[in-house]
């Protein structure tokens, strides 16, 4: 619908609508990319059951959602999605899952998070001297350094329970 981010140019959408009632012919989809929008949908199981409708036999549906993420886009961030959420949901409205990964563990978590301590800190660092003489060595650390490692020591968690996002890829049942 071309709401959200207020910053954002929606301008050269092709379709611009309702992802709980598209104006879209039922069967008549070969694939559809959904990435960080079902958090933003009051009502999801609708929304993938419209997704199923456009969809033609066999179509395809590339989705990512967020799992540890923090809210964004207020007031329209509803949900975070686990594993068996997300099971759950696509079972219900139709699809057969293909698979559904997640984007890193508990380290790569980690690193992705700290990346924001720099901003965190620095803000509330009033002295203009300080804060310049912190900048580089805290960028360096927290955006660079401390993420590189976090990705690499990711490896270590085989379980990947606690992960920033989900990407997921399934298929219309025939």
């Amino acid at each position: 619908m071309a709401i959200g981010d207020h910053a954002w140019d929606y301008s050269n959408l092709d379709v611009v609508g309702n992802l709980l009632g598209m104006p879209i012919k039922d069967n008549c989809v070969d694939a559809v990319i959904c990435i960080n929008v079902l958090e933003h949908i009051a009502e999801p199981i609708k929304s993938l059951s419209e997704l199923n409708r456009i969809l033609k036999k066999d179509g395809k549906l590339f989705l990512a959602v967020p799992q540890g993420y923090g809210e964004h886009q207020i007031p329209h961030d509803y949900f975070r999605f686990s594993l068996p959420g997300l099971e759950y949901v696509f079972n219900k409205t139709g699809f057969k899952i293909q698979f559904i990964r997640p984007m890193g563990g508990f380290f790569y978590f980690i690193g992705s998070w700290l990346k924001f301590m720099p901003s965190v800190i620095l803000d509330s660092i009033s002295n203009r001297l300080i804060n310049r003489l912190l900048s580089v060595p805290f960028k360096l650390i927290f955006e660079y350094l401390i993420p590189i490692a976090c990705f690499y020591l990711d490896r270590l968690d085989k379980g990947k329970g606690i992960t920033i996002y989900y990407g997921t890829y399934v298929t219309k049942e025939t």
